[in-house]
């Protein structure tokens, strides 16, 4: 029962975030409003708040570096019509190793944050990450797909990093490698 919680780790997103210009966000920049999805993870957040001691941990694009979903498109050699939103990621591994690390340092007695973002250390545009995959292909795209824009925002993991976090995949391409070689 949440109630009798000492300590809670609630996952949510970064998709809470308001900031849709490209600029850059952190655990204290504003939220949106009005977006159901949204406004139901922040009641999410809210309910663990007051019933427990509880760490509020936003992952942004959790991706498995075997086969990341962004690939798919460009394995079939479509590139995105919509490319120059930035596009945040963060390799499942990376974001389940600091979750672990949260929990260690709350049994040993460490404080933690109240809100922490997990994020690569590299913000990327669409397009970006998309031809830095079709040249590790040694590839050119074939067309275009339809695609929605994405959030346009940089996610920063500056807090992370503070707090003596470090990352397996601290970029996309180290964490699209796995699955590119296996592609090749």
């Amino acid at each position: 029962l949440l109630s009798e919680a000492r300590r809670a780790i609630y996952v949510s997103s970064t998709r809470v975030y308001a900031e849709r210009s490209g600029g850059w966000v952190n655990e204290d920049s504003p939220l949106a409003a009005g977006d159901p999805f949204v406004d139901a993870l922040l009641a999410g957040e809210a309910c663990f708040r007051r019933h427990a001691y509880t760490t509020v941990v936003r992952p942004s694009g959790l991706y498995d570096g075997g086969n990341p979903v962004m690939l798919r498109p460009i394995l079939e050699g479509l590139s995105s019509r919509i490319n120059s939103g930035f596009t945040n990621r963060i390799h499942r591994d990376d974001a389940a190793n600091v979750i672990v690390e949260l929990i260690k340092r709350d049994f040993h007695g460490e404080r933690l944050p109240a809100t922490l973002n997990l994020n690569d250390n590299s913000p990327v545009t669409t397009g970006e990450l998309e031809a830095w995959c079709f040249r590790e292909l040694g590839r050119e795209p074939e067309g275009q797909r339809d695609n929605q824009p994405r959030a346009n925002r940089r996610v920063s993991n500056a807090k992370p990093l503070a707090m003596g976090f470090s990352l397996k995949y601290p970029s996309y391409r180290e964490g699209y490698k796995e699955a590119v070689s296996e592609a090749l």
